[in-house]
């Protein structure tokens, strides 16, 4: 799962190897992980954990405090637009009182806005707190990205690299922490509550480590309308985070709801489709060097689509725990090749299609959930998860007219 500020970051990457694909820079130094990179990878990893906490405790509020389907995505909602907003104003923060001011405030108020999150006892409050968490927490995105970026030079592709599988391996293990803790205690809060301590402590770690500070921004080029291969990728971009999106946060629920596994079981479970979103990450880098990004997709959109036949065809448990194996590989790489393919289409204007798939990839974290929780009111949850099948046959013509 990203939000609009971690699209943003490694959209920059994509940009900058979009202006010399295929070549190597010369004169690399052996790759350091020194205090600064372990806590920016630690800062990262508890990100991803917290992140994933909203959808992890949407089928609990549900339960204790009458939300319906469109009222639980509306938190996503709120979560997102403080993420946005955070993007706009990072960068500004990071200038104005430095990198590790806004890393330690980041990670101290996405774990607030966790905690406000289990003492919510109104809609009011764990809306407000999903705000809290979006709007600061996104700061640690902001910060860790930039600041590996300028620590390791020519060498941030590795470092961002293994920021992001960090960043999956909180999102793995969150679910099987507020699950196993949830079925111990008998509350998801417990859970969240370590995670949120855990933030705690990466804080006070990067209070005493040197984060690199930023440099002066370089204006973004204007350049001319862009071609409608790039359009069509920036499409791909949205159509991918929709489907991550969708998944991620309702997927709980689903298991919950639909299929009739236990609250705790149904939130453990999810770390299946985490698990498999790790996997597909690190399968998809190793293949991406042997296989044409056309290709890649061809497969992971072929992979989607046998997990969401399997999702509709049947209920049960066996069955809907293979399709969210089978969705978390295929979505897995959905974002970045749809990426790769509309930068590639007009590297000369990489910096803006870049902001254009930040901004398609907001608006699919906006609205994706929400459709799917507003026609769940209406329908029901399994028969609005038929918009995620719709939006993978929406992907098809868009890989054809994506490529360059």
């Amino acid at each position: 799962m990203r939000s609009a500020a971690s699209l943003e970051a490694v959209t920059d990457v994509a940009a900058t190897d979009a202006q010399a694909p295929g070549q190597e820079p010369h004169g690399l130094t052996a790759f350091v992980r020194d205090r600064t990179t372990l806590v920016l990878y630690a800062s990262l990893a508890v990100f991803g954990a917290l992140q994933t906490v909203p959808s992890l405790a949407m089928p609990a509020l549900r339960d204790e405090l009458g939300y319906g389907y469109g009222l639980s995505s509306a938190h996503l909602s709120l979560f997102a637009i403080g993420s946005v907003a955070a993007g706009l104003v990072g960068a500004g923060l990071s200038r104005r009182y430095g990198r590790r001011v806004v890393l330690v405030v980041g990670l101290l108020g996405f774990a607030t806005g966790a905690l406000l999150l289990t003492a919510g006892r109104a809609s009011w409050a764990t809306l407000g707190a999903c705000l809290v968490a979006g709007g600061i927490g996104t700061l640690v995105l902001i910060a860790v990205q930039a600041g590996l970026a300028d620590h390791h030079g020519d060498q941030r592709a590795v470092a961002f690299a293994e920021s992001n599988a960090m960043a999956s391996v909180g999102t793995t293990a969150a679910p099987l922490l507020v699950g196993g803790l949830a079925a111990l205690t008998g509350s998801w809060r417990w859970g969240v509550a370590v995670v949120a301590l855990g933030a705690v402590a990466v804080a006070v770690a990067a209070g005493g480590t040197r984060i690199p500070e930023p440099h002066a921004e370089q204006a973004r080029p204007c350049g001319a309308r862009l071609p409608r291969a790039a359009v069509a990728g920036i499409a791909l971009v949205f159509s991918g985070v929709v489907l991550e999106w969708s998944v991620s946060f309702w997927g709980a629920t689903y298991l919950r709801d639909v299929v009739g596994l236990s609250r705790p079981t149904a939130v453990t479970s999810m770390s299946l489709f985490f698990g498999a979103m790790l996997t597909g990450r690190v399968v998809g880098a190793v293949l991406a060097r042997r296989v044409t990004a056309e290709r890649l997709l061809v497969a992971a959109l072929a992979t989607c689509a046998a997990g969401l036949v399997a999702a509709t065809a049947s209920t049960s448990t066996a069955t809907s725990l293979s399709a969210l194996v089978l969705l978390g590989l295929g979505i897995s790489v959905l974002f970045p090749l749809g990426l790769s393919l509309a930068v590639a289409a007009a590297p000369d204007q990489a910096a803006r299609v870049s902001g254009r798939c930040v901004t398609a990839g907001s608006v699919a974290v906006l609205l994706g959930p929400l459709v799917v929780g507003r026609l769940a009111d209406v329908v029901g949850l399994r028969q609005a998860l038929l918009v995620l099948p719709l939006t993978a046959l929406a992907a098809v013509p868009l890989l054809r007219a994506a490529r360059p």
